[in-house]
């Protein structure tokens, strides 16, 4: 592998970019979801009727551009999607397999579990059940052209940096800061090297696009809108619900 060749970007061309990669989705769903009230944990809550996370999987196994879902869960969670893949006719689940002590360990076990025939792999939030069909398909042809891509939300409020005594330090410049979303697609090699980065500070990974960051490459922004929202919080599902009776996800 030549990894300086590598570093370099290049962008792909159209008539690359208009074909079909095999592209694998990991779904790591392991977190124990201690900022929602209620004893069931947050992807298992439903929204106007179905679970977040199933929702989460429809959308994914309804992408064409997507050839298999690795989902990443607590093994006593197994049996759970083993039923959800046949009550819900989720043929693009191919594995299952157990998330580690950390977001970044879970990804690594699914993104290790891909097949062998994947070009690029895209990461989707358990929690984040609202990312639209043709988002998906946007971030992903975008990682074809430019290698990485990832779903953001573009800022509409005035931003701030603050100091350790919580005191306004600057004002940021919007038009430069966005909300880093999922999905988050990267080609195969360039996130093999990523994730195995010999360098690499654990402890300082905020996402998949920082791995990719760190070793100097570009990822390509896409504006996926403020409804690509993440369900975190009790009012995230009262928000979801509007959302989706909106009718803004049927556009696709």
């Amino acid at each position: 592998m030549n990894i300086r060749k590598l570093m370099k970007s290049k962008v792909k061309s159209d008539s690359f970019v208009n074909k079909h990669h095999f592209t694998s989705c990991v779904v790591p769903v392991a977190g124990k979801s201690t900022r929602t009230s209620g004893d069931t944990r947050k992807q298992f809550v439903e929204v106007n009727g179905i679970p977040v996370i199933i929702r989460t999987l429809i959308s994914v196994n309804k992408c064409e551009l997507i050839d298999e879902i690795i989902i990443v869960c607590s093994k006593n969670d197994f049996e759970y999607y083993e039923k959800a893949k046949t009550n819900y006719s989720l043929s693009k689940i191919s594995k299952i397999v157990e998330g580690g002590e950390t977001r970044f360990d879970s990804v690594k076990n699914g993104f290790d579990s891909i097949s062998e025939k994947a070009e690029y792999v895209a990461i989707q939030d358990g929690a984040r059940c609202l990312t639209k069909i043709s988002d998906y398909r946007r971030v992903i042809k975008a990682a074809y052209k430019y290698d990485a891509a990832i779903a953001v939300q573009n800022s509409t409020d005035t931003l701030k940096s603050i100091d350790k005594n919580g005191q306004i330090e600057s004002t940021l410049d919007r038009n430069v800061v966005v909300r880093a979303q999922t999905p988050q697609v990267f080609e195969k090699t360039l996130y093999t090297v990523a994730v195995y980065n010999p360098n690499l500070n654990r402890d300082s990974i905020t996402d998949d696009s920082f791995l990719v960051e760190s070793l100097g490459r570009k990822v390509e922004a896409v504006d996926c809108g403020s409804y690509n929202m993440k369900i975190t919080t009790d009012l995230d599902f009262k928000l979801a619900e509007k959302i989706i009776e909106s009718g803004v996800l049927d556009e696709d």
